[in-house]
């Protein structure tokens, strides 16, 4: 009995993790340039013309994969990394900026003119500021997104039942 209920309990919280990762992953979310109110496109973080090109194989990438799920499989600290192969297109991207700001804000990274490193600098930078950022609000939106489906109160009795039944 203590084991199905532990089952159970694993089961139900799989699936909601797979449900809020669904959730975050589909969401919108709009341009972060101040003012703005056009919805963001996948930016890339890493310059595609400049890098990702280069690193890419028939025009794909290997990468850890960035599924909120993916991290449901690992029951150990030593479990091996979920890496997964990706087109250039869907490497390193993050729901940063509209199709405008983007470019503008972006286009010194995508340059190969050694004359312009500072503005490619500058333009990098941005690019890893704005991508934690994103990160951690997806973070954010998932963890709400877990609270909102899971039942509190069927997973208190859970464990407090699996608690009583450890202090036997």
């Amino acid at each position: 009995s203590r084991r199905y209920k532990v089952e159970s309990l694993d089961k139900q919280f799989r699936t909601i993790i797979q449900r809020a990762d669904r959730y975050v992953r589909g969401k919108t979310y709009g341009c972060l340039f101040p003012g703005c109110k056009n919805m963001a496109i996948q930016s890339h973080a890493i310059p595609r013309a400049s890098s990702l090109k280069a690193l890419a194989d028939n025009g794909a990438v290997y990468t850890r994969n960035q599924s909120f799920s993916s991290m449901i499989k690992n029951t150990t600290v030593a479990a091996p990394v979920d890496v997964v192969e990706i087109g250039i297109n869907n490497a390193s991207v993050f729901k940063g900026y509209c199709p405008e700001h983007d470019s503008r804000l972006f286009f010194s990274a995508e340059t190969t003119d050694p004359s312009k490193k500072h503005a490619m600098s500058v333009s990098l930078h941005l690019r890893a500021v704005s991508l934690e950022y994103c990160r951690k609000r997806q973070a954010i939106d998932f963890s709400r997104k877990v609270a909102e489906l899971a039942s509190v109160s069927a997973f208190r009795s859970i464990a407090k039942e699996l608690a009583d039944q450890g202090d036997r």
